[in-house]
């Protein structure tokens, strides 16, 4: 589920594709009707969206202000209130929402580029992050108040978690918590300051928090674990062994090990945090846990940014891994789960590296300056990968190798200085209705699409352009592969 939900007329799909766009570029997901699956209930599934959404943002415009359907999901959001419109060509507001100031974004223009977007996105951000009455303070109310000054109730965290009963909210006031945190209740923990300035919770040599059950709300911390475990013992800053917790607005990092470790049956919701620098993998899902990414900032690793494996099967949506020392995202096993309108850049290693039976849904991802592969799926691995953006990788962009079967539908691969996809080994990879531009370099003529002797492909109805070596080589005819319809220009 996104952040943000995008109320708009369809004369207004433009300006919607560009304010989704400006928000997703500040880490922030967005949903509108563009990804309702073939076959869905439509209605249906707008109303899921529009429910879990922590903002709606409505585009007013003359067609908008006559739309039943816009004005009852505005009215959803005012009722809520998380509305936040936006004014994107001159009308008349109804009455009942003229008390909600408007952004005035007249005339329309890249948002990004207009002096409304600021305050605009203040305001969503703190919807995001906070909630509807975003101005109240996080630990407004609180039950308890820990301090290490001994200025709150408690002056370490782990004694308030075991005063609590469920539904108790603690605040924690900045400092240095050298403290390993087990919580299993149904409480919500929240630090105040922003920045540097929230409340470090330091596991020294073991974790720093974990979560054995539960649905609580972690909210506004950081967590390290900064000493070297004994030999022998793993040790991730935060460990998630269970339950459906919330974690908003937190640091995680680990100088040793795996920033963030979800195992089990757990179905964590991890949103708007930063999991970086680790030494280790920033995050691992194993098990069977289902948890939910969004809007996070995945940053400096030396591991890769996640690792998914046995039959994990995350949702990982509107993310930004950046200057990782290895994958983005590797995925083994039988791993599967979704990857939607991510951002990964600067990766010394394919951002996608897919391999024994895992079968995820790689859509709408921005993948670029990458050491290595854009995507790699090889072994017996499967999955879907539609709609990606993969450019200036330093080898082959998309890579389908050993057994693997994924469908590679619409993909844009462009600004790649050797193959575009390869197709190699016994895959029986379909790549239809790709765009390839700008591949290939002078100096080295690679064709766009290399499909290997033993390969048994379906490639049809892709579109070639600014080629510099052959458009599709098949290796010794490639004589099981399936070619037809492709347009080289």
């Amino acid at each position: 589920m996104a952040d943000i939900f995008i109320s708009y007329k369809k004369e207004d799909r433009a300006c919607t594709v560009q304010l989704s766009e400006a928000f997703r570029a500040f880490g922030l997901s967005v949903w509108w009707d563009d990804r309702i699956d073939v076959g869905a209930s439509w209605d249906e599934e707008i109303e899921r969206e529009i429910r879990a959404a922590k903002a709606v943002v409505v585009i007013w415009s003359p067609g908008a202000v006559q739309s039943t359907w816009v004005k009852n999901e505005a009215r959803f959001g005012l009722n809520a209130g998380i509305l936040r419109p936006i004014v994107a060509e001159t009308c008349e507001i109804p009455i009942e929402f003229g008390h909600i100031q408007a952004a005035d974004f007249r005339p329309w223009t890249d948002p990004r580029e207009h002096a409304s977007w600021p305050a605009l996105l203040q305001s969503v951000e703190a919807l995001v992050a906070g909630g509807p009455d975003a101005q109240t303070p996080l630990t407004s109310g609180a039950s308890f108040v820990v301090d290490q000054r001994g200025a709150g109730t408690h002056t370490t965290i782990q004694a308030a978690i075991d005063d609590a009963t469920d539904g108790t909210l603690i605040a924690v006031k900045p400092g240095t918590y050298r403290e390993n945190l087990t919580l299993m209740k149904d409480v919500a923990l929240v630090g105040e300051g922003e920045g540097d300035e929230r409340p470090l919770v330091d596991g020294g040599p073991e974790q720093a928090l974990q979560i054995g059950g539960g649905k609580a709300r972690v909210k506004n911390l950081r967590f390290v674990n900064s000493a070297e475990p004994a030999a022998g013992v793993a040790a991730p800053a935060v460990r998630v062994l269970g339950g459906a917790p919330d974690l908003s607005r937190v640091h995680i990092q680990s100088p040793t090990w795996v920033g963030l470790f979800v195992m089990g049956a757990a179905e964590p919701v991890v949103r708007q945090s930063v999991i970086g620098p680790c030494k280790g993998d920033a995050i691992q899902c194993a098990g069977k846990c289902k948890p939910v990414f969004t809007g996070n900032k995945v940053e400096r690793t030396t591991s890769p940014g996640m690792t998914v494996r046995d039959a994990a099967a995350p949702e990982v949506r509107g993310n930004t891994f950046t200057d990782i020392e290895s994958n983005a995202i590797n995925l083994g096993d039988q791993a599967s789960g979704s990857f939607v309108d991510n951002t990964i850049r600067r990766t010394a290693a394919p951002a996608f590296y897919v391999s024994g039976f895992a079968a995820p849904e790689v859509r709408g991802n921005l993948i670029e300056d990458i050491y290595g592969n854009g995507i790699c799926v090889c072994d017996n691995a499967r999955g879907t990968y539609e709609g990606n953006t993969v450019r200036r990788t330093s080898t082959t962009a998309v890579v389908a190798a050993d057994d693997s079967a994924p469908q590679l539908l619409g993909n844009t691969i462009e600004q790649v200085e050797a193959n575009g996809v390869s197709l190699s080994g016994n895959t029986t990879a379909v790549m239809r209705d790709n765009t390839l531009t700008d591949v290939g370099s002078q100096a080295k003529r690679f064709p766009a699409v290399f499909i290997g002797e033993h390969a048994a492909p379906t490639v049809s109805n892709n579109r070639l352009s600014r080629v510099r070596g052959q458009g599709i080589y098949l290796e010794r005819s490639a004589p099981r592969a399936i070619v037809n319809d492709n347009v080289v220009e």
